[in-house]
């Protein structure tokens, strides 16, 4: 099982297997969360996105009342910052998710911070690990080029 989990967050295997499934028209990389990239969602998946937007429009609905400013950060995942064009597909986008909060950061009319371009810009100009290598979480340069951009905003406005 550990091979199985290391080998699925190995981003030339992720590459691999989302090349050879559109190659034969099969789904070899399957994920929980997968669905979020699909650029046409089934009802069920889109029930699922629904259900959290509503508990985000409760969270605004909070910050409101209370005079708080609600900030939306989009965190992107490994596999679209390191491995978009593999993903990219006439059913898959890689950017879905960010175009999906723009949306709705904008009907809201609420900050979206989305770094999924400078991560990617990052990523693509030196070719340096953002994440870690045995999940998807961002490693201290990551995390690092995240927390900078959310500063900006935060003092910038």
């Amino acid at each position: 099982q550990f091979v199985k989990r290391r080998a699925a967050q190995e981003t030339m295997v992720v590459d691999a297997m989302l090349r050879l499934g559109r190659l034969f028209g099969v789904s070899l990389y399957r994920s929980p969360s997968a669905y979020v990239f699909q650029r046409e969602l089934a009802p069920s998946e889109r029930e699922i996105v629904d259900g959290l937007l509503a508990h985000l429009r409760h969270i605004h609905a909070r910050c409101t009342e209370s005079g708080r400013a609600l900030f939306l950060v989009a965190i992107p995942n490994k596999i679209q910052v390191e491995s978009a064009d593999a993903l990219r597909s006439a059913t898959l986008d890689p950017d879905a998710p960010s175009h999906l909060l723009r949306a709705f950061a904008d009907e809201l009319g609420v900050p979206l911070l989305d770094v999924l371009p400078l991560l990617r810009g990052e990523f693509e100009r030196t070719g340096v690990p953002l994440y870690y290598p045995i999940d998807r979480h961002l490693n201290p340069t990551g995390a690092r080029l995240v927390t900078d951009a959310l500063a900006r905003l935060l003092t910038e406005g």
